[in-house]
């Protein structure tokens, strides 16, 4: 399943109707400003991005708008800041 099904399907958004793909690239946008490097095949990563995008379609927040504290991100984005990248030869 790409990833931006796996997004729409947790969200419950339709991607032939909402703006799935332009939800995912802001979330990835703000994970990124956040030192995170972006990795759709982490679990983790997917599911940051799947919770940014939910309170983003739910709340009608603003990007710069979101409280990750109140949605229990702060531990999920230390997590994915602290990971140690693949070493590859």
């Amino acid at each position: 399943m790409a990833f931006i099904d796996t997004v729409a399907e947790y969200t419950g958004m339709d991607v032939s109707v909402d703006d799935v793909q332009g939800f995912v690239d802001m979330a990835e946008a703000y994970l990124t400003d956040s030192g995170i490097t972006k990795d759709e095949t982490s679990p983790l990563y997917g599911l940051a991005v799947k919770m940014l995008v939910a309170t983003w379609k739910d709340q009608k927040v603003p990007t710069g708008g979101v409280d990750v504290n109140a949605m229990g991100f702060a531990g999920i984005l230390n997590k994915l800041k602290s990971a140690v990248p693949a070493v590859t030869t």
